[in-house]
């Protein structure tokens, strides 16, 4: 009789023993399941101040794309579209005509790109790298690209009602004469023949001396 109660009271320890490991167990597992969804929005103020914001970083990158605008100044026009009173050199072929939208050369800046007229198919991406104003209050920018390794300039002035462009690209050198906003674009060499006086001798004539 006395072994059955020893025998009962050891069976009994073990159980208590049992159920306070068990009991003990659950309440750090729920201890640490607390833990883990502890609100870490509200710590932010504890992160060190080299964390970057996100915020910041996207504004920085809107602001630094704002800063270079890129601009498509020129629209192509069919040269029999262009208005009788607008006429082109005389006796200089236009090889195209365009309309050029006014008031925009002053909007640009430098580090800007503006895309020059399609020449024979092929356009061109122009970075601005000087910009001037004149007493008279013409504005002139100056720009380059690169093709094939070799830079190109162009340089466009307007004024109130008139604009000039000259471009130099890989298929030659063009000047574009534009009168409110409508204007013709030529071959320079084709300007520059129709400039020289034929019937001037280019000779160059020595006075002799007489001793």
């Amino acid at each position: 009789m006395k072994k059955t109660i020893i025998l009962f009271t050891l069976i009994f320890i073990a159980i208590l023993f049992v159920w306070y490991s068990n009991h003990n167990t659950a309440k750090e597992t729920n201890t640490l399941t607390k833990t883990s969804t502890v609100d870490l929005p509200k710590l932010q103020h504890l992160l060190p101040s080299t964390v970057p914001d996100k915020n910041r970083i996207n504004s920085n990158i809107e602001e630094t794309y704002l800063k270079n605008q890129s601009y498509a100044i020129f629209e192509e026009l069919d040269i029999d579209d262009v208005p009788i009173d607008i006429k082109p050199i005389e006796n200089v072929k236009p090889i195209a005509a365009l309309h050029m939208k006014k008031d925009t050369i002053k909007e640009i800046e430098i580090g800007d790109t503006i895309l020059l007229p399609s020449i024979e198919g092929n356009v061109y991406e122009l970075t601005i790298t000087n910009k001037t104003v004149s007493a008279r209050g013409n504005i002139s920018i100056d720009g380059e690209f690169s093709e094939n390794g070799i830079r190109y300039s162009s340089i466009l002035t307007e004024g109130s009602s008139t604009a000039f462009i000259s471009m130099n690209t890989p298929e030659g050198t063009y000047e574009i004469e534009v009168f409110n906003g409508i204007g013709y674009i030529y071959i320079s060499s084709d300007i520059e023949k129709e400039k020289i006086d034929h019937s001037q001798s280019d000779a160059i004539l020595h006075k002799e001396e007489h001793h």
